[in-house]
């Protein structure tokens, strides 16, 4: 129950290729959020996930999965995600392809805040978090342990089992 379009224009082409940097034929791997989207207003953001979910996508019994074979596609998603407070998992799976899993409330959050267009993914989703009898928090707290005044090296740090971390 999907359609495909095929639309050809030249200045189409060259808009997105040009302008926005997406690379052209069998890319998969290289692909990434284009810049101009990254700095765009929120709803501008909103509705690139939104399509890239319902192209990429997956809602059902383990929640909101985004597969993509491109590890910059998934870390930059990753990254606008904690934009709306949406904390998610990045894994590498077997097949090369990349996961971007949101589970419990994350999922909640994605549905309340993004969602899909595809009815059927939403409808998906829904069933998902009506069947849960109970959200896993995500927590963004820690201990401070010391504060101390200088400066230093910066490094960006992930977190190797769950992927998840947010810089403040």
């Amino acid at each position: 129950n999907r359609w495909r379009v095929y639309l050809y224009s030249e200045n189409l082409v060259e808009l997105l290729t040009d302008a926005f940097g997406v690379p052209d034929g069998k890319a998969a791997e290289i692909k990434d959020v284009p810049s101009q989207i990254c700095q765009s207003p929120r709803g501008v953001v909103s509705e690139f996930i939104r399509g890239l979910m319902d192209a990429d996508g997956y809602a059902g019994d383990q929640g909101v999965i985004l597969s993509t074979k491109s590890d910059a596609l998934s870390t930059t998603v990753q990254l606008l995600l904690l934009n709306y407070g949406i904390l998610s998992r990045r894994r590498r799976q077997t097949d090369g392809c990349y996961h971007v899993h949101l589970t419990g409330s994350a999922a909640k959050t994605y549905h309340d805040e993004i969602g899909f267009g595809y009815t059927e993914k939403a409808e998906q989703l829904q069933t998902y978090l009506d069947e849960l009898s109970w959200f896993e928090s995500g927590s963004w707290t820690d201990e401070v342990v010391e504060v101390s005044y200088g400066t230093g090296t910066v490094y960006d740090i992930s977190v190797e089992n769950t992927h998840r971390y947010a810089g403040a």
